[in-house]
């Protein structure tokens, strides 16, 4: 992993840990669990405190520097989705993630699964960035031709599985955009973000999806868990 997907996973252990996890930040003992360069990691960590999450003080070590989201768990139906919004995939390829993500999606260590990054552009505006891990066998076409611009990801999971609804799991973390942001987003260094970690699942618990991603919106309904019609 690049310094980037170092940052991407911290900033979701984080908030899988929830607002009364413990987390440590312990440089030798991260290297060891994620299996990371030490230079790689010492980058991730310095890119996380630049985007006001951690803190960092000598002797005192790295900490957590912002509160996450107390937010309901009550369940609400809703349909995510913004009018004249285009997605654009900038990549998708067949990967091997980590083995805690492996084993959450698959049930097995070492499981490929579809790894797909999208743009969501809004009035001209790139206005989220998200990085998506999917057990779902996409159609050949979007592997070569990307996945169509006017269908938001949800629709796309409906047409697939031919579910009617899907359930989401959601938190999120206040942050400010670092220069990576920057070159994927119209966002400038140092301007409010929101970083999301979600999970989808069909009704009876099948995994569909993981998914992490940045958002220069504000308009982010406060419910940690929901259904979503399709």
């Amino acid at each position: 992993m690049d310094s980037a997907a170092i940052r991407d996973r911290l900033l979701a252990e984080i908030l899988d840990a929830g607002p009364d996890g413990r987390l440590s930040f312990d440089e030798y003992s991260t290297v060891r669990r994620l299996g990371v360069p030490r230079a790689a990691l010492r980058d991730a960590l310095s890119s996380l405190t630049e985007a006001g999450v951690l803190t960092r003080a000598p002797r005192l070590g790295t900490s957590l520097a912002t509160a996450l989201h107390h937010w309901s768990v009550e369940d609400t139906a809703v349909e995510p989705v913004a009018a004249g919004t285009r997605y654009d995939t900038v990549g998708i390829d067949l990967t091997t993630p980590h083995d805690e993500l492996s084993l959450e999606l698959t049930g097995a260590a070492g499981s490929q699964v579809t790894r797909i990054e999208r743009v969501s552009v809004l009035d001209g505006v790139a206005a989220e960035y998200w990085t998506i891990w999917t057990t779902l066998r996409l159609p050949e076409e979007y592997h070569r031709d990307g996945l169509p611009s006017d269908l938001n990801w949800y629709k796309i999971v409906g047409a697939i599985t031919g579910a009617s609804t899907i359930q989401m799991t959601r938190r999120t973390i206040d942050c400010r955009a670092t220069a990576a942001d920057r070159d994927r987003m119209d966002v400038e260094v140092g301007d409010p973000l929101r970083f999301t970690s979600r999970a989808l699942t069909l009704a009876d618990g099948t995994p569909i999806d993981r998914g992490w991603g940045r958002s220069n919106s504000r308009m982010i309904i406060p419910t940690e868990r929901f259904t979503i019609r399709l």
